[in-house]
């Protein structure tokens, strides 16, 4: 949660604008301090009425040091002023770039590419119509999750009750791996089961992922090359009710959309980070959470709104076989989390260490929610559930753990590309299986399609491999 000392920069930035006004009617006292309205934000900031803030009346030490420009450890109104100025001109200028952005596609897909796609899933068969129906597939993909910061995965300090019973119900694999180190290509490589280096997604949609613009303005043209076949095309073309609830960050422009991949039903959000709690002013649209292509404000906490969304679905739909991708933005930044589940650990001194055990702990509850409306809707016997994370936990939030492994997110060693991965399926799997061979997220996809019955077409070229035989083969032992 936020720190509740430090100011808002609205009302600071709301204070200037009165400031404004007074230098215009009075030019002439440019060297003399200039007192703000009795009651403003800036004065109540000003406690020693001196007209100028020093770092401790500002409480924020990046904020005072972006204003303080001529670095005397004070901020006059000046400066604020001119501050103030440069935020709104960014801002304007933000505005002026989404303006720019149209709907035309600035990335189409190849007609030949187009083609093939199109002739590609016109090859795959209904599985949905026969006697007997296939299991409802639900994808829950956690974000920036460290890896020891799980109990199945060996954490002591955040109690994880349904995660845990998802490993004790099914199979701990405990050495998987993800095809990048950060959130982007990894959910590319996730989402069409091959390297996303083989169509260019090799990098965050907001740093390099695949685009004909190379002007800073126009990375919101950057997504997921639209003649990738997705694993939610399969499931679509071959008969599932498909929705999505949460994190996209595969692009944000109309050709990259959810509902142009896959997915008849759409929650979230497209971009790759977004606060936890109500937003408080008008947002981009690639930021604003949005239901399908319509933009709506959330009120509730965020890891709460996508539980809920999920389980609407899971309600809705129980009567035929679902897909549901739930990709929580729990336990990205920014580190936020309600009275209520900060309340669950009244011992943690350091705020922000207490605020990602809350984070963690929300996200356990909204799979115990989701679980839960699988039973409540009688099919947890033919439902798999999957739970992974995207990458390693990050180490520059100095809060996730990933263990002895090897720095985290962003880097190729163990600790950004190890993940923690459980499979769920009574009768399918074996409680309490543990599998310690290496596997992968591009194995997911061609498991998926496995257990719902689908014969995924070879030209696809699928990079993984169907993980339920050897999930079966494995020798069972104690999860613990």
């Amino acid at each position: 949660m936020k720190n509740p000392q430090v100011p808002q920069l609205s009302l600071i930035i709301a204070c200037y604008c009165t400031i404004v006004s007074a230098n215009a009617q009075d030019e002439t006292k440019q060297d003399s301090p200039k007192q703000s309205t009795a009651d403003s934000p800036f004065t109540r900031a000003d406690k020693n009425g001196d007209g100028r803030l020093g770092a401790e009346e500002v409480k924020g030490e990046t904020l005072f040091k972006r204003m303080d420009t001529d670095f005397d450890g004070f901020v006059t109104q000046e400066e604020a002023m001119a501050h103030a100025k440069r935020r709104r001109t960014r801002a304007n200028a933000t505005i002026a770039a989404a303006k720019e952005v149209s709907n035309k596609p600035v990335f189409p897909a190849d007609a030949d590419g187009e083609t093939a796609k199109r002739k590609l899933l016109s090859t795959i068969a209904d599985v949905t119509t026969g006697d007997k129906r296939p299991p409802n597939l639900v994808l829950l993909f956690s974000d920036d999750l460290g890896h020891r910061d799980i109990s199945l995965y060996g954490s002591k300090t955040i109690p994880l009750p349904n995660i845990d019973a998802l490993g004790k119900q099914g199979v701990r694999f405990c050495n998987a791996y993800v095809t990048a180190a950060s959130c982007s290509p990894s959910r590319a490589g996730l989402m069409s089961g091959r390297y996303q280096q083989r169509f260019g997604f090799e990098f965050n949609t907001s740093g390099g992922a695949i685009t004909h613009r190379t002007h800073r303005t126009h990375r919101l043209h950057r997504g997921l090359d639209p003649s990738v076949v997705t694993m939610t095309d399969v499931l679509k073309q071959a008969g599932y009710v498909t929705g999505m609830f949460g994190k996209w960050h595969l692009g944000t422009q109309p050709q990259f959309h959810p509902q142009a991949r896959g997915f008849d039903e759409f929650y979230g959000f497209l971009a790759g980070a977004h606060s936890f709690f109500p937003a408080k002013a008008p947002q981009p649209f690639h930021s604003t959470i949005m239901r399908d292509k319509s933009p709506l404000t959330e009120r509730e906490y965020l890891t709460d709104a996508i539980a809920r969304e999920t389980v609407r679905f899971i309600g809705a739909n129980h009567g035929k076989p679902f897909f549901a991708y739930v990709p929580f933005n729990a336990v990205h930044t920014p580190i936020e989390a309600t009275k209520k589940y900060q309340d669950r650990f009244p011992d943690e001194a350091d705020h922000t260490k207490r605020d990602y055990y809350a984070m963690t702990s929300a996200l356990d509850d909204a799979v115990g929610s989701i679980v839960a409306a699988i039973d409540k809707n009688g099919l947890s016997e033919n439902t798999l559930v999957i739970f992974v994370n995207d990458n390693g936990g990050p180490i520059y939030t100095g809060v996730q753990s990933n263990g002895p492994l090897k720095l985290g997110k962003l880097f190729l060693f163990e600790g950004g590309i190890r993940v923690p991965m459980v499979f769920k399926l009574p009768g399918k799997f074996k409680p309490g299986t543990v599998y310690d061979q290496p596997t992968s997220s591009l194995d997911l996809f061609p498991a998926i399609c496995a257990v719902a019955g689908i014969k995924v077409p070879s030209d696809i070229n699928l990079d993984g491999v169907d993980l339920t035989p050897f999930c079966k083969r494995t020798v069972h032992r104690s999860a613990t």
